[in-house]
């Protein structure tokens, strides 16, 4: 009946209509790929970083990446959580640093079997996080830190600070000089008990 296969094929394109709009709702990167690690969709947020879907979808999930990227990456293919993920057949994580259309990317991924009604796998999703913001707060953190323990080590005068807990977390220069012990034997050790140096 043309009335039953044309009400069968409106609601199989609703459903469609439904998970594509589904897809692309998800913030962070979706990626599915066959077993060859060939790209077979995207999601919008793939296509906001590495341009649209037809640059993408039909090569190798590696070609997302930009020209001079290629040739490092290549390294980066030998650990792939995709790779590990259909050579295991479970789920894989990693860390990829690309570039993308706006700049770096530092992005963490899962690499998720899929399997078909048959139960053989047929390929991996990939979820990709964008981490870059982390990663810069993270090196600024760094930077901080490492600032703030030159300058410690700089003061002249002795200075030991010490957390609610009584442990040393900074013992500078001038302390290991006058008082005969170096940062490396007494950060994290309790000041009067474990160091027998009063707590004023």
């Amino acid at each position: 009946d043309i009335s039953l296969r044309k009400e069968a094929e409106e609601e199989l394109r609703k459903s469609r209509d439904l998970l594509r709009l589904v897809f692309d709702s998800i913030q962070d990167g979706i990626r599915i790929l066959d077993m060859e690690c060939m790209v077979l969709q995207v999601n919008s947020t793939v296509e906001r970083w590495y341009g649209p879907a037809e640059k993408l979808v039909g090569r190798h999930c590696s070609e997302s990446l930009v020209e001079e990227e290629k040739k490092a990456d290549q390294d980066r293919c030998r650990d792939c959580p995709a790779k590990r993920a259909i050579a295991g057949g479970q789920v894989e994580y990693g860390e990829v640093f690309t570039e993308g259309l706006d700049g770096p990317l530092a992005l963490e991924l899962s690499a998720i079997p899929i399997h078909g009604s048959d139960g053989a796998m047929t390929g991996v999703v990939e979820h990709l996080r964008d981490v870059s913001h982390r990663r810069v707060q993270e090196e600024s953190l760094r930077i901080a830190h490492a600032n703030l323990s030159t300058l410690i080590s700089s003061i002249s005068a002795i200075l030991v600070a010490v957390n609610e807990e009584d442990r040393v977390e900074h013992w500078n220069l001038s302390a290991e000089d006058a008082l005969g012990q170096t940062a490396a034997r007494v950060l994290g050790k309790r000041v009067g008990e474990e160091l027998g140096i009063p707590v004023f």
